[in-house]
């Protein structure tokens, strides 16, 4: 049995991404790496990009190396954490590159 590093927490991580592509590569980062996940929505907004979220059970050091790993696809616009429980997690992320921030449709 493989031993506890800390408390798990429940972490609602909010993805929004360019294309369902991507939400599919989401997906299988997480699964990928056996992380449990208790929820998962994903809405398509109205410029055509893609809000993501994920909620895991994860431990403060898994939840800073998840948050790590949702961000490396090229077409992640931003990735925000929020603890459901206290703990300590990654703050929020705005855009990565001002390149990437969304721009209003209009």
């Amino acid at each position: 049995m493989t031993p506890q590093t800390g408390p798990l927490d429940r972490v609602t991580f909010t993805v929004v991404v360019t294309d369902l592509g991507t939400v599919q590569r989401l997906l299988g980062i997480v699964t990928g790496r056996r992380h449990a996940l208790t929820s998962f929505s994903a809405e398509q907004g109205p410029s055509g990009g893609w809000c993501v979220t994920l909620d895991c059970p994860v431990s403060g050091e898994d939840a800073r190396l998840l948050h790590q790993r949702l961000e490396r696809p090229p077409s992640v616009l931003t990735v925000t954490a929020v603890p459901a429980l206290a703990g300590e997690l990654p703050g929020p992320r705005a855009a990565r590159s001002p390149s990437r921030t969304p721009q209003p449709a209009g």
